[in-house]
């Protein structure tokens, strides 16, 4: 579905349901984005067209300033139909967002360009030098997802300083003046292209540096962007990205599982019909409601997060464990949900033209991601509800 005349205007509704009209083009398009490695281009077009990359675009540069409600509730419609594109989208969106917390005028660099796509590895994976202007920054960053059809990137580094601790900061970066190095061959999210980029020696200007210590303790430095999203910690807005993709696979599913389920028998069994069999209507039931249930929990931390950004009542220690916490556990919910119905739907469902078995792999992909992690995530929050100080500057 083309959509030539994109306004700002549209409500949160109106985007959520130009998600929705994707969802099937996406699914079509899946396993060419599992075999070419990246979102395919007609995947791109329809995402621009659609007017979701100006999601967190600011207003002046005729972007949407949606808030974080709106984000669940697009990006989990993707990733109905491909997690790859749903993942590579979030990124691109969502470091519009970070890009929108530096300078003024590294602001008009990058959104000088329409529909501008742009990724992020904030861990530092460089080092900088102070140079005339600006800062010298040669790296090697991972885990670029998006990086086949990106403009821009947001990439962590060390500032050195002579005799002083080295300095974090995030740089912003054109795409051509970096390498891509296509090494994104893996199991799930495969079309992501969260591919390697390098650079060497490469000149920032200074009004393109933005320190990350500030920014993780939610100083924000830049003040012509008043919308609320903007006043949203860091932290809690990179465990908001996590939240929507897994909540759409599990959707994606059941509603896999769903269609195969007319005509099917129990192998090995006396159930002709799977749809009559006690085992089926329990392990629907179960991946039904643990996703109803990661759904709702995803909401509630955007609706959290939404309120104290638009009245700046600050979190708890507690509260903002919690949030990262409930990022793990709501991929673990979904992860859960996926593999009830794979198991579900038999050895048929792992020849490569049965969609289950690449959600189910996507899943698992997704559910190691260092911020996604179940494990690491819920002994953050436990290490805080015991009294002890948090293990993670990500907080």
């Amino acid at each position: 579905m083309v959509h030539p005349t994109f306004t700002p205007e549209l409500t949160a509704d109106q985007l959520a349901a130009r998600a929705t009209e994707l969802v099937p083009l996406l699914r079509k398009n899946a396993r060419e984005a599992e075999e070419i490695r990246r979102v395919p281009d007609e995947n791109v077009e329809a995402l621009v067209d659609s007017g979701i990359l100006r999601m967190f675009r600011p207003a002046r540069y005729g972007g949407m300033e949606c808030d974080i409600r709106t984000k669940v509730a697009v990006f989990s419609e993707l990733a109905r139909g491909c997690a790859s594109t749903a993942w590579a989208a979030t990124m691109w969106v969502d470091i519009n967002w970070l890009a929108s917390l530096f300078s003024a005028e590294a602001q008009d660099d990058v959104f000088a360009q329409n529909d501008v796509r742009m990724t992020a590895t904030l861990n530092p994976g460089g080092t900088a030098t102070r140079t005339g202007g600006g800062y010298r920054v040669t790296g090697t960053w991972r885990f670029n997802s998006g990086s086949s059809h990106a403009h821009w990137c947001a990439q962590g580094a060390l500032i050195q300083n002579d005799g002083a601790a080295p300095e974090p900061a995030l740089f912003l970066i054109p795409y051509s003046d970096l390498e891509v190095q296509d090494d994104w061959d893996v199991m799930g999210l495969r079309g992501s292209a969260s591919n390697t980029v390098t650079g060497t020696d490469v000149f920032v200007p200074a009004h393109r540096v933005l320190p990350l210590t500030p920014l993780l303790h939610g100083e924000h430095i830049q003040d012509v962007n008043t919308s609320p999203v903007y006043r949203v910690h860091p932290a809690h807005f990179i465990n908001t990205s996590i939240l929507p993709t897994p909540v759409g696979l599990a959707k994606s599913a059941r509603e896999l599982y769903m269609d195969r389920l007319p005509g099917s028998s129990i192998t090995y069994t006396f159930y002709g019909n799977k749809a009559e069999a006690p085992i089926t209507h329990m392990q629907v039931a179960e991946a039904a409601l643990k996703t109803r249930a990661a759904e709702l929990m995803a909401y509630q931390v955007a609706d959290e997060l939404d309120q104290q950004s638009a009245d700046g009542t600050p979190f708890s220690l507690e509260d903002r464990a919690r949030i990262r916490g409930t990022t793990g556990f709501v991929t673990r919910l979904c992860h859960e949900a996926v593999e009830v119905m794979r198991f579900g739907s038999g050895a048929s469902s792992i020849k490569l033209d049965v969609p289950i078995q690449r959600v189910a792999r996507d899943m698992q992909a997704l559910s190691v991601h260092a911020m996604a992690s179940p494990n690491s995530t819920q002994e953050l929050y436990g290490r805080v509800l015991c009294g002890q100080e948090p293990n993670s500057y990500w907080i």
